[in-house]
């Protein structure tokens, strides 16, 4: 038997999804619409979040730290580093000789729990 196909006359097909709001006239509403409800996510999510560094957008959980100890120690908090503002040179005396210091760039090591005021929403 022959295969017969049936010609799709459609004038959509291959069409993006802009191209055919644009087509039918809905376009400008589905994009305010769209920005609505993203300005209400964002709303809502701010709302509802805890501002500490854990959900703060500068924070960066230590890399040491793997999922099994994450899934073992749930209760416990972690240490990570604040990347808001550029790393600080960090000098540490291993003894009273110059030669000795130990210099390093480092950002802010703090705690999931701390907060400093300029939190921002990951």
């Amino acid at each position: 038997m022959d295969k017969v196909t049936k010609k799709n006359n459609s004038k959509h097909i291959g069409s993006t999804l802009e191209s055919f709001l644009k087509e039918e006239g809905i376009l400008k509403e589905v994009n305010r619409n769209v920005r609505k409800r993203i300005a209400l996510r964002k709303k809502m999510i701010k709302s509802n979040c805890i501002k500490n560094c854990k959900t703060c957008k500068f924070y960066i959980r230590h890399s040491f730290l793997t999922d099994e100890i994450l899934k073992r120690d749930q209760d416990d908090e972690f240490y990570g580093d604040c990347r808001r503002y550029p790393p600080v040179l960090w000098v540490q005396d291993v003894s009273l000789e110059d030669s000795d210091k130990d210099y390093q760039w480092r950002c802010p090591t703090v705690l999931e729990s701390y907060w400093c005021g300029e939190w921002k929403l990951k």
